[in-house]
């Protein structure tokens, strides 16, 4: 999928380096104890906003698999701060994909008909049922050029050669 230059312009435009989230490397400890506090959240919806999967994130953070699954059965934090920053994210995203529509980039527009609103330019069947035509076999037993172009033209208009 290609990315339309105003878009890359856009995120180029951004700080290439991460926000510093407040973590310095003596605060990782391999495993310890799992603390959830308003700052551990905050990071964590941070992360999450970035486009981060929940693997990157507990790497990030040096919170284990299964210290983030035991807390998540107890308390749904973990999660709620995860999910916030992906919506976080996506709504960032969406607001700047409509900017760029309403500045009539047309590469915007395309991405947000094919993409987001499921537009195509095939004609959809006004039917929801499936079709009881089956698809035909076209056969070109000849090998003269003129009578093949014949006989495949008669197919894709659907006349038939009697007529």
């Amino acid at each position: 999928m290609r990315i339309p230059r105003d878009l890359k312009k856009a995120i180029d435009d951004t700080e290439n380096e991460p926000e510093d989230l407040g973590l310095k490397e003596d605060n990782k400890k391999p495993y310890g104890k799992l603390d959830i506090t308003d700052d551990l959240l905050k990071k964590i919806t941070a992360l999450a906003e970035r486009g981060m999967s929940r693997a990157h994130v507990r790497d990030y953070l040096v919170i284990s698999k299964r210290q983030w699954m035991k807390k998540s059965v107890h308390t749904q934090e973990l999660e709620k701060a995860y999910l916030q920053g992906q919506a976080q994210g996506v709504a960032y995203t969406a607001g700047k994909l409509m900017e760029l529509i309403k500045t009539g980039n047309l590469d915007a527009i395309k991405f947000y008909l094919a993409r987001i609103a499921k537009y195509s330019e095939a004609p959809e069947s006004d039917s929801n049922e499936p079709s009881d035509k089956k698809p035909q076999k076209l056969v070109i037993n000849t090998l003269d050029p003129i009578e093949a172009a014949k006989i495949y033209q008669q197919f894709m208009t659907g006349s038939s050669k009697n007529e």
